[in-house]
């Protein structure tokens, strides 16, 4: 049996000028998987390892071609997970090093995500140690990666709270970043180096964006969740960007945090109007970590794709089995949504008896690869799910399935259209963008938030959407796990 090949379901897995392709998923690999799959069979179950594997961690690697589970051609590696100690890190990363040239691609964020969490500090006000940090950072990204995002600084709560931070300090430290990567790049690498936009509200959102725009030579722009919170208010700003010519040299357009299904399809539709209108080899990419927050922290397991009654498309997390009474057993895994799915026995997953477990897991009866195992599972589903949306979003522009999801589609497809068209001024989009709240609501953050999304500091558009977007948060609301 042929390796599944997700990637090639999208026609960008060939390059960036190929015609009708979907906006591109980059799943933000966990470190324990990352480190866990380069290590020797031996390092699990005494070398014993399970049949839906074929008895090898190669199988858990999406990255290589020759994995029999799946491959996926694209990735997201954070320099926060090394937490500043790039040369320790280096065991855990073979996997992204060892890479076959041209068979994957890989995306290096800047660690911004882990200094907002304070999970990686840095003295800002040691210009020595920001320079060293800056300098590790740009040096890492190019040692193995395609994409690379400067050291940033994000303007959010957690940072702000931080003794010397901020949002005039986060876009200085931001700007000097920048600086150095502009001067001290590899000129003979053909890695894509992104621009970053930050800003807890509207103006601070400008007021970056009027700094950090000069720096033309950069290949694209990443963007963090904050501004895609509400669909209506994100095209707002691209409009900003669009009509100051800073989306004419850009090659790639990426999107931080995207964990919603809706919006998905509306990146999808999103790149192809770029594509018409701004630059034919826009490529637009967005990134989350729940498939691997869902298998490993939270044990929960994707069945598949899901429609609700007023058309939001989920994914349907479900527990999964975590008790003695499935050591050893043959029960089948219940989710056959996935290669490794359709092999896998609860035992694969319930492999230590009472006497076996460690002391700080007195209530689980998995090992770490049984989160592995688990985490390959959702990724697939997860990344296969997206493959359907897309697919039937392209679909739905030329036949009615009786779904309500995809004429929302329709209507943005049509929206976009129109404010991205030539010879359109900036007033006359922003008044299309106002006419059609009713349209670009349906992608927005919903109020509630899964426990995965929360793990990952995401956090729900709580308020009537308005031309002021990205309101703090002083608490966590409610949420459904």
């Amino acid at each position: 049996m042929s390796t599944i090949d997700l990637s090639s379901i999208n026609s960008l897995s060939k390059g960036p000028a190929e015609k009708n392709g979907y906006a591109i998923f980059i799943p933000s690999i966990s470190p324990v998987y990352l480190k866990n799959i380069g290590r020797q069979n031996e390092a699990f179950r005494d070398g014993c390892l399970p049949a839906s594997i074929d008895g090898t961690l190669r199988n858990l690697n999406f990255l290589d071609n020759q994995c029999k589970n799946f491959f996926y051609k694209w990735g997201l590696y954070s320099a926060g997970h090394t937490k500043g100690d790039f040369t320790a890190a280096l065991g855990d990363e073979q996997v992204l090093r060892n890479r076959q040239p041209g068979q994957s691609v890989i995306m290096a964020d800047s660690g911004g995500f882990q200094i907002a969490r304070q999970q990686w500090q840095i003295d800002v006000t040691n210009p020595e140690a920001l320079f060293r940090a800056r300098e590790s950072v740009l040096k890492w990204a190019e040692g193995f990666a395609d994409i690379i995002v400067p050291l940033d600084f994000p303007t959010n709560e957690a940072v702000m709270r931080q003794e010397n931070f901020d949002f005039s300090s986060c876009l200085r430290y931001t700007e000097g970043s920048l600086e150095f990567m502009v001067n001290q790049r590899d000129r003979t690498t053909k890695a894509l180096y992104l621009n970053v936009l930050q800003g807890a509200d509207w103006g601070q959102a400008k007021e970056w964006f009027s700094v950090v725009k000069r720096f033309d030579s950069l290949d694209g722009w990443s963007i963090p969740w904050r501004f895609h919170e509400n669909l209506h208010s994100l095209l707002q700003f691209l409009l900003i960007m669009k009509h100051d010519g800073a989306l004419d040299n850009c090659r790639w357009l990426h999107f931080f945090g995207v964990a919603r299904l809706n919006l998905v399809g509306g990146l999808t539709l999103l790149m192809r109007a770029l594509r018409e209108h701004v630059r034919p080899d826009l490529v637009v990419s967005y990134d989350a970590a729940s498939p691997f927050i869902s298998g490993g922290r939270v044990q929960q397991a994707y069945s598949g794709l899901s429609f609700r009654r007023d058309g939001e498309v989920v994914f349907e997390p479900c527990r999964v089995p975590n008790s003695a009474h499935y050591v050893h057993s043959d029960k089948p895994f219940p989710f056959a949504t996935s290669p490794i799915g359709r092999e896998m026995k609860l035992g694969d997953l319930c492999a230590l008896p009472e006497g076996k477990r460690r002391q700080s897991d007195r209530l689980s009866h998995w090992d770490t690869l049984s989160s592995l195992m688990l985490m390959n599972h959702n990724l697939y589903v997860h990344i296969d799910a997206i493959n359907q949306l897309n697919r039937i979003v392209d679909v739905s522009s030329e036949f009615d399935m009786g779904l309500q999801l995809p004429k929302q589609y329709q209507k943005l497809a049509d929206v976009l259209d129109r404010i991205f068209a030539m010879g359109q001024s900036r007033e006359q989009a922003n008044q299309i963008v106002l006419d059609n709240k009713n349209v670009l609501e349906f992608f927005d953050r919903s109020s509630y938030v899964t426990v995965a999304q929360l793990i990952q500091g995401e956090r729900p558009d709580w308020w009537n959407t308005d031309l002021e977007p990205f309101p703090y948060f002083s608490e966590v609301p409610w949420f459904e796990e």
